[in-house]
């Protein structure tokens, strides 16, 4: 079985580390949550999550590590000697590393978005750029780069996308699930929905614009 460890620290986004663990663990991997310096973890909007472990040697174990974002969650991950240690490690070995939102910033602050395409919640290119000048960004909702074993994702509206990706990345076959959760009728209509009320503002101000001057 593989398994993904999915690291928790205090001031994280709940919804997208939650997400992560829901949908890999419905595909039937391995999904830890894993506390950066303690079980009990306080995210940022002050949902408390309780965790299966506390960070340490055993994440060079796992067939992915992944971060969740939120501001001060990514700031705490990447304060952390220790996890930037075992990060690296990772790395190095060629094993798959994740984050989405903030987050990726911890990863440029270890010197992981070297040389690699990335993404992040808009704005955070700019920190990442100066940690990593070689990283290159992209506006997509995931990017995953196969040579560098890396995957990063854009802000909490992005987290089923982000964590399928995680599966497809081990080998493990999502389309079932994505249709099971609604996930492809969300593709599907989101842009019917968007365009549709791009339509309707449109022409609404096109009427007020003839009818009321």
């Amino acid at each position: 079985m593989k398994k993904v460890a999915v690291i928790f620290a205090d001031g994280c986004e709940e919804v997208e580390g939650l997400s992560q663990v829901d949908v890999l663990r419905r595909l039937g991997l391995q999904a830890d949550m894993v506390g950066l310096t303690s079980k009990e973890v306080l995210g940022d909007h002050k949902i408390k999550l309780t965790c299966d472990k506390v960070v340490d040697d055993s994440l060079l174990d796992y067939d992915l590590v992944s971060f969740p974002g939120g501001l001060a969650g990514a700031k705490n991950l990447a304060a952390s000697q220790k996890l930037a240690e075992i990060m690296q490690k990772r790395h190095q070995a060629g094993k798959w590393i994740a984050a989405m939102c903030a987050a990726p910033m911890a990863l440029g602050k270890y010197g992981l978005l070297a040389d690699t395409d990335f993404t992040c919640y808009p704005g955070f290119e700019d920190e990442i750029s100066i940690d990593c000048p070689t990283g290159r960004f992209h506006e997509d909702i995931v990017v995953t780069d196969q040579k560098q074993k890396v995957i990063t994702s854009r802000g909490p509206a992005t987290a089923w996308a982000f964590s399928y990706a995680l599966a497809n990345a081990l080998g493990v076959e999502t389309a079932e699930l994505e249709k099971g959760m609604l996930y492809n009728y969300l593709k599907e209509n989101i842009y019917i929905y968007f365009f549709h009320h791009i339509y309707i503002y449109f022409f609404h101000h096109i009427y007020i614009y003839f009818f009321h001057h």
